[in-house]
C-alpha cells in the first residue's frame, strides 16, 4: 500500500507563531520612568556554545529574538546614554516565549547593571497547555527499566498508560493516552520532524538512552496552527548538540534473576525466580570541532536481555494416559493428529478427564495443567550523531542521524514451539538550514527522511505447518499471536512484515513588523507503506469442546485465499 500525504499550511497571521523546537526572547525596552527607548542593540549569547544573535529595539521600543536554541543566555542591552544592562541567567526551555525586563539606567560613564533572577516560566503569550522536561530533569528522574524517553511523558496530568493487558497497537514502546483521546491520536516530532508511525500510530525512532536527549515538551492542549495532525497531544524530542566543553557520559545497567521474584505465572513452573541476564550499556560524547562555531555530539546502546518467560498453563490438557486414548482414534481424523503432535502431555494431573465418544465407544480423556517457559530474547543497538555549524552570522546548520538495529524473540510458550521472531531497523536522517536575511526576515527549511522496516514470523518453522486450532474447554484459545495465547498452530495475524519511508520537507518564513509576527509555511511529507500482512492465510479453527474436535464439527473455520 502506499500513501501519499500533502499538506500545504496557508498564511498564518498571528501573535507569536514561532517554530516547533526553538525559542525566543522578547520584550520592550525602557528607561526608569517607563518611556520607550528605540534603537537599543540586544544581545544573546549561548553560555554552551558561544554564539550570539542580536536585534535592535524598534520605535516602541519592542524587540524580538526568534528562532533561539533552547539552554542558558546572556543577554545585554546597550544604547549611548545609557548602562550597559546585563541578565547571565536567562534560561530557555524548548518552546518557550521569555518575555524579559529590559529597563535602562540613565548614565554617562561606562557603567553595567547586571539583573538576576530567572526569567518567569508562565505562558502569557499563547493560551497553549503544556510541560517541558529539561535535561536535568530527564537524567534524574526515575524511569522505567527500558529507560524509554516517553516515560517521562506518564508524570504529566491529564496522560494514562494502558495496562499491561490491553492492546496498544501503537509503537514507540510505551502507549499512553491524554485527556481520554486514543492511543493513536498523539503526534510526535523529534528535532521538528514527523516521527509518526503511518500504519498504527505512535513513535517510529524509539530512544533508550536518555542521555541523547536535549529537552522533551508534551503539549496537551491548544496546539498552535503550526502543530495540527492529532487531537489527543503533541509530543517535541530535541536531541543533545555539543558545546564548548567537551562533555560525556557512561553508564551500565545490569538486571538478572538474583533482583527479581517470581510472578503469578512463574509460581506454577519455577520453584524460584527464572534466569535472566540484562545489560545496558550506553555513552555520550559531545564537544568543539571549531570553538564558537562547530560542534558534534554522539552517542551509543547496546542493550541485550535473555530471559526465561513463563506463559499462560492450559489447564485441561491431556495426560500421557489422554494421549493415548486420544491417539487410539485418531488415525482418520487429521485434526486429531494435529492436536496431539502439537500439545505435549500435561505434567500435573487433576483428576478431571473428558469423557468422548467416538467409533462407536465411550472414552475418557484424563486431563491436567501444561505450563512452562520459553526463552525470549533481546538485542538492541542504537546509535546517534549530530553536528551544528555556524556560517556567519546569518546562517546555520544542524545535522542529524538516528539509528536503530533490534531483534526480539519473544511470545507464546505454551505450548512450546510458538514463540515469534522479530528483527526490525530504524533510521532517521534530519537536516536544518535557518538563515537571517535581516533581523526582522528568518527563514527555516528543514529535510528529512525516516525508514522502517520490520518482519514477524515463527522463531520454528513447524509453527506454521497447521492452521490455528482453538478448544475452548480443553484452555486452548486466542488465534492472534500474544504471550496469552495458548491455542495450537501460529497466530492468524502472522507471518507480516512492512517496510515504510517518510519524506519530509518543510520551510517557513517568519516577519516581524512592529509589535506583530508573521509566518508562512509549507509542509510536504510523501508516505510510503510496503506492507505484507494477509490474515488467516492458513486458516483458523474454533472448536467448542473436544467432543467437537473429535467429530470436526467447528464452531469457526475460516481461510483466507490469496487472489
Amino acid at each position: 500500500m502506499k500513501r501519499i500525504l500533502f499538506t500545504l499550511l496557508a498564511l498564518v497571521l498571528v501573535i507569536g507563531l514561532h517554530a516547533q523546537i526553538s525559542s525566543e526572547i522578547l520584550g520592550v525596552v525602557t528607561d526608569e520612568s517607563g518611556a520607550v527607548i528605540a534603537g537599543a542593540k540586544i544581545t544573546a549569547k549561548a553560555v554552551a556554545t558561544g554564539l550570539t544573535y542580536t536585534a535592535t529595539s524598534g520605535e516602541a521600543g519592542q524587540f524580538r529574538l526568534p528562532i533561539l536554541p533552547p539552554g542558558k543566555y546572556e543577554v545585554t542591552v546597550e544604547k549611548a546614554g545609557f548602562a550597559k544592562l546585563v541578565l547571565p541567567d536567562v534560561e530557555l526551555q524548548l518552546n518557550q516565549r521569555a518575555e524579559i525586563p529590559a529597563k535602562m539606567k540613565v548614565s554617562s560613564s561606562a557603567e553595567t547593571v547586571t539583573v538576576t533572577g530567572e526569567v518567569p516560566l508562565v505562558n502569557t503569550t499563547n493560551a497553549e497547555v503544556g510541560v517541558n522536561f529539561d535535561n536535568k530533569r530527564i537524567t534524574e528522574l526515575p524511569l522505567a527499566p527500558n529507560r524509554n524517553i516517553l516515560n517521562v511523558a506518564l508524570q504529566v496530568a491529564g496522560v494514562s498508560q494502558l495496562s499491561s493487558g490491553n492492546s496498544t497497537f501503537t509503537s514507540g514502546g510505551v502507549s499512553f493516552s491524554v485527556n481520554g483521546a486514543r492511543t493513536r491520536s498523539n503526534n510526535f516530532m523529534v528535532d521538528g520532524a514527523d516521527s509518526n508511525n503511518a500504519s498504527v500510530g505512535g513513535l517510529v525512532q524509539e530512544i533508550n538512552n536518555p542521555d541523547t536527549v536535549g529537552e522533551f515538551r508534551l503539549i496537551t492542549n491548544q496546539f498552535l496552527p503550526e502543530f495540527g495532525r492529532a487531537s489527543g497531544s503533541v509530543v517535541s524530542i530535541v536531541t543533545k548538540g555539543g558545546t564548548n566543553e567537551l562533555h560525556g557520559s557512561a553508564y551500565w545497567f545490569y538486571n538478572s534473576n538474583a533482583f527479581n521474584s517470581r510472578t503469578n505465572l512463574d509460581e506454577r513452573v519455577f520453584p524460584k525466580a527464572p534466569w535472566r541476564n540484562e545489560h545496558q550499556m550506553a555513552g555520550t560524547i559531545g564537544g568543539p570541532v571549531v570553538k564558537n562555531r562547530t560542534f558534534f555530539f554522539g552517542s551509543f546502546l547496546r542493550w541485550t536481555d535473555r530471559l526465561f518467560a513463563s506463559g499462560t498453563s492450559i489447564t485441561g490438557a491431556p495426560t500421557e494416559a489422554g494421549r493415548q486414548a486420544l491417539g487410539s482414534i485418531a488415525g482418520s481424523r487429521p485434526q486429531l493428529r494435529a492436536l496431539l503432535a502439537n500439545l505435549p502431555a500435561a505434567q500435573v494431573g487433576t483428576g478431571q478427564s473428558f469423557t468422548v465418544n467416538a467409533d462407536g465407544r465411550s472414552i475418557q480423556v484424563p486431563v491436567g495443567t501444561l505450563g512452562g517457559a520459553a526463552p525470549n530474547t533481546f538485542l538492541a543497538k542504537q546509535w546517534s550523531i549530530r553536528g551544528d555549524h555556524r556560517f556567519n552570522d546569518k546562517h546555520s546548520l544542524m545535522g542529524r542521524v538516528l539509528y536503530d538495529d533490534r531483534e526480539q524473540i519473544s511470545g507464546q510458550a505454551v505450548p512450546p514451539g510458538l514463540t515469534s521472531q522479530s528483527p526490525a531497523k530504524r533510521q532517521a536522517y534530519n537536516a536544518n538550514l535557518t538563515s537571517s536575511f535581516r533581523p526582522d526576515l528568518i527563514n527555516e527549511l528543514r529535510l528529512n527522511y525516516q525508514r522502517f522496516s520490520s518482519v514477524t514470523n515463527a522463531a520454528d518453522p513447524n509453527a506454521i505447518t497447521i492452521p490455528s486450532i482453538e478448544v475452548l474447554d480443553m484452555g486452548l484459545q486466542g488465534f492472534n499471536a500474544a504471550a496469552s495465547r495458548t491455542a495450537i498452530g501460529l497466530g492468524v495475524n502472522l507471518p507480516q512484515s512492512q517496510v515504510t519511508n517518510n519524506y519530509q520537507l518543510t520551510n517557513n518564513v517568519s516577519m516581524i513588523r512592529g509589535s506583530h509576527s508573521m509566518k508562512a509555511g509549507i509542509d510536504f511529507r510523501r508516505q510510503e507503506q510496503f506492507q505484507d500482512f494477509n490474515p488467516t492465510l492458513r486458516g483458523r479453527l474454533t472448536y467448542p469442546t473436544l467432543q467437537n474436535l473429535i467429530d470436526d464439527q467447528a464452531q469457526v473455520a475460516s481461510i483466507n485465499v490469496l487472489q
